[in-house]
Parts: C-alpha cells; structure tokens; sequence
C-alpha cells in the first residue's frame, strides 16, 4: 500500500504577505510630511490600483483635519470600489474617546465590511513608567477594554503593543494573548524606535507566534529605521511568522522612517527563489505602481529619495562607470538585478560623465536621437571636460557637442538659447526666450504664477501634443561662487513619461532647460 501521507519535504504552498501601508499615517506624522486632503485621497487611490491590502489612512482622533481625511478615504474608495476596496484602517489610542472617533470617521468602510481600528498601547517598562505612569496589571486592562470596545464597531481589530521591542518578553507575550483572547483578529510587533536587530527581532516575532497562533490571529511588523535596519527586520519578522508587513512608500515615516513599502516588496519579489522556495512566501502588491507611488508621496510632502535609495532613487537604475556601461550593453543582468520597467521606473539608464566609456557614450546619443556613431571619443573626451567644470553633463551640452560635429537628431528637436531668456518679477510675472524647431526660430512670450510657470505655459503652448507636468525640482550642484541649480523634471506625453535635467547658474533657466531636454526626449522616442 502507498503511503500518501504528506512528508517534511512535501513543499507547502506558499502564503501571502498582507501589505498594510501607513504611508497616510505613520509616514505623515514625521515633521515636514504633512499632506493636503486631496493629496491623500490621491495617493490612496494609487494604492488600491496597485493592490495594497490596506491602508492606514490616519489617526482620526489627534486632529480635525485627520478625522476628516481618514473618513474622505473611506467613504470615496467605497464609492469607487465597493467591497473591492483595500481596508482601511484608523489608528486609536487605548482610549475610549478615540476608538469612537475612529469608528465614526471609519463608518463608511465599517459599514460595507472593509474597515479595521487599530487601537495601541505602550508595553515597554519606559514607556509605562515615563510616559503613561501605569502599571503592567492597568496597562493589560486597558489593553483589553480597548480591543472589546473596538470591537464592538468593527470585527476586524488590529492591536499593538508599542515599543515592543524595548518589552519584557513574558510580559509582551501576556498582553499579545490578552489581546487574542478579547477578540484582536491581528497583533502587531511595533519595533517603534527601530533598536531591535534582525536575529532578536526574529526570534521575538517566533515567540509571539508560538503564544498565540492558536487563537488564529495574523502576526504582523511594524519597524522603524533608526538603525538603518527596518526592511532586514521585517523580513525576519516574516521568516518567523508574521504575515502581515505595515511598510510606508519611500519609507517615510517618524525620525528615520518605517520599513520601506518598495524594498519589502521587490525583496520577496526579487529572491524568489529564497523567499519564495525556502519560506512560501508572496505578496499581490502590483510593484509596477511603484515609481507613480513615490513620485506621488514626494511630491506632496516636497521631499524626494536620496539619489542612492533602493528602486526609486535616481541611481537606482542609472549607469555611469564605463566598464558597468559596457557590461550592460552586452546584458543589462550583468548590473540589475531587476527590471526597472517592473518598478515602473523612468529616468536615465547612461548617464554622461568624467567616467563614461565609448560603449555608454553610444548608448546615450541613441537615447538622444542620434544614431550615427561617428565622432565617439572626441565627443566622449568633450563630455569629460563638461564633466570636470560643472560635475553634471546635461542632454543640451550633449546636444552642443554632438552638433558641432555635423550630427543631426532623427527628428527635428526643440532648441533653445540659454542665454537669451528674460523675465520679469511684477504682479503678473512674465518671461521671453528663443525657441526654434523644424529650423523656425521664434521669440516666445509667457505669463504665469512665476517666472518657471511663465515659461513652461508658454513652452506647452508652443509645443502642444498633450504634455502633462508629472514632477518639478530643483537641487544645488556644488558650493559657493561655482554652484548650479540642477532641474530634474518627469513629464507625460503620448501616454508614456519621460525625465530629464537641466542645469545653470540661473534656476529659471535650469528649469526650462530641463523642461525642453524632457520633451526633446518625448519628440526622438519611436519605441
């Protein structure tokens, strides 16, 4: 007779990773982050297209202005969405004021079965004996009032021990049960000051699991990144059991900023063949959403990833170096471990510089639209020199170069005179400058907000064909008497988005330097 028992390496099917997003909560409450209602309702939509779980769209107790954000979200994603909505949950204090606030403002996800309150208290010894002055037996009654209340509004309760990293482990494993027991459907493992490591981490969220998985509750993460080690603890979190991970887009967040939403997802997504082999374990999150998430949230909060961020800042998928240029003309594995494209990536992948080989310079004058090859080293010896004056090389010095050399681009782009612009700061700003295409030059006037608004209203005039701004920005390049302003700009046309940068020592000029460098690109597209 066959034995059909299942044995130890019977693979198991793999479970999914619940993705709950406080980028509208947690990510928000860092100083400078402070978002428009609008804002929010926007970005919470781009989070359900992508499939978020859910989301954390406030803390409707501590302002007026949270009370009615967290209720817009609700109630325009049930609109919209119905019960296809992600859930949307509202942070609460253990306190019984605050659980009926978040019920009220969470009424309209309540109401079609999709809202969840997420109600906390502080278990740390620190935290009980500074901040709250309490002791663990009234700590551990609050807890458990707090989750019978919530749960009298709402079947799906989420419960956080904060601080539970800096927890007594016998005392953090009563209150998680206590909280099991009084009807939590999630407990969640709040490293809130970012101090536990990977292993201690682990091992904490494993303990948990081995208390209370019998209750049939989810385990979930929540870390911080004061130690720069977030995303490593969550994942280790997840190693060990927990299936929820509360993450924010750029990972944004409180001092340091939570785990990062893109690094959690495209970690798993990436090693799949860890994640995904030894632990069975996946998210639905749509990762190609990625790059509109985080243009989104930097946009509003008016702060952007360090160049050097994982999958969303400008390096991220950005080449430089001759020897890594070559070795991605000859395979793009050879330096990315990802598809930018399944981040919804878009930027520059050759960037023009003091280091850049021949195989590189190619690559950026196709980009650029000019395909003869002729003229490479003189025209890469030039990029350098460019390179080492100003640091950054920008698609119009490019342009400069290659052009002296009697290259022509496969479509006639825009041209303009960076020399020649002039604007005035009245009531009415107003500027003028010189723009030539198909060989008609032509003096351009604008008005606008300011002068940047001015010439860009003026430029899309001219220009026409559907150009959308996606993104603005400007950085210094360099100190003192010698620093640029450096533009970096996505617009949409044609249905696809496009990047690019402009420099000079005038920050008008940078802008529209790059304004024109972007639809240049948009014109000499023909994939």
């Amino acid at each position: 007779m066959t034995n059909t028992q299942p044995t130890s390496t019977t693979p198991k099917e793999p479970e999914r990773i619940i993705v709950f997003d406080t980028t509208l909560r947690d990510g928000e409450q860092a100083p400078g982050n402070t978002m428009f209602d609008w804002e929010k309702l926007e970005i919470a939509d781009a989070l359900t297209r992508a499939k978020v779980d859910i989301i954390e769209s406030g803390f409707p107790a501590s302002s007026r202005g949270d009370y009615v954000s967290v209720n817009h979200v609700a109630n325009e994603l049930a609109n919209r969405y119905g019960t296809e909505m992600p859930i949307v949950a509202g942070l609460a204090m253990a306190k019984k004021e605050h659980i009926e606030v978040a019920a009220r403002a969470l009424e309209p996800a309540i109401r079609i079965g999709r809202g969840r309150i997420h109600t906390f208290i502080a278990s740390s010894e620190i935290h009980a004996d500074v901040k709250l002055r309490k002791t663990q037996e009234e700590i551990l009654e609050m807890a458990k009032k707090a989750v019978k209340l919530a749960k009298s509004y709402t079947s799906d309760v989420e419960f956080s021990p904060e601080d539970a990293s800096r927890t007594g482990i016998d005392f953090l494993l009563e209150i998680t049960e206590a909280a099991a027991i009084a009807g939590a459907t999630t407990i969640n493992i709040p490293d809130t000051v970012g101090y536990a490591v990977p292993e201690e981490f682990g091992e904490m969220v494993r303990r948990v699991k081995e208390r209370i998985g019998k209750y049939g509750v989810v385990i979930s993460t929540h870390c911080h990144n004061d130690l720069g080690m977030a995303v490593a603890n969550s994942l280790t979190g997840l190693m060990n059991g927990a299936r929820q991970a509360e993450v924010a887009i750029n990972g944004i967040g409180e001092r340091a900023g939570n785990a990062s939403l893109e690094q959690l997802v495209m970690g798993i997504r990436t090693r799949k063949d860890y994640y995904g082999g030894k632990k069975g374990v996946y998210t639905r999150f749509d990762n190609e959403f990625i790059g509109e998430l985080s243009g989104l949230v930097s946009m509003a909060i008016g702060s952007w990833p360090s160049r050097n961020t994982p999958i969303v800042g400008e390096n991220a998928f950005s080449h430089q170096a001759g020897i890594h240029q070559d070795g991605m003309s000859k395979g793009k594995n050879t330096y990315e471990i990802m598809d930018p494209k399944s981040v919804g990536w878009v930027g520059e992948s050759y960037i023009a510089g003091k280091h850049s080989g021949k195989a590189g310079t190619i690559a950026v004058l196709k980009d650029l639209g000019y395909e003869n090859g002729e003229h490479i080293e003189e025209i890469r010896e030039k990029v350098k020199e460019i390179a080492v004056k100003q640091k950054c090389v920008f698609d119009n010095d490019i342009r400069k170069i290659v052009e002296a050399y009697g290259l022509r681009a496969r479509k006639p782009i825009i041209k303009f005179d960076l020399d020649n612009v002039v604007y005035t700061r009245v009531v009415n700003p107003a500027i003028r400058m010189n723009l030539s295409w198909n060989e008609i030059e032509k003096m351009v006037p604008g008005q606008g907000n300011g002068p940047i608004h001015a010439a860009y209203s003026a430029i899309k005039e001219y220009v026409g064909n559907g150009i959308e701004l996606l993104s603005f920005r400007i950085n210094a390049v360099g100190s003192g008497e010698k620093a640029m302003a450096e533009s970096r700009v996505t617009i949409k046309r044609n249905g696809r988005r496009y990047v690019s940068r402009g420099g000079h020592s005038d920050i008008v000029v940078a802008a529209i330097s790059a304004y024109v460098n972007a639809i240049n690109r948009s014109i000499v597209d023909v994939d």
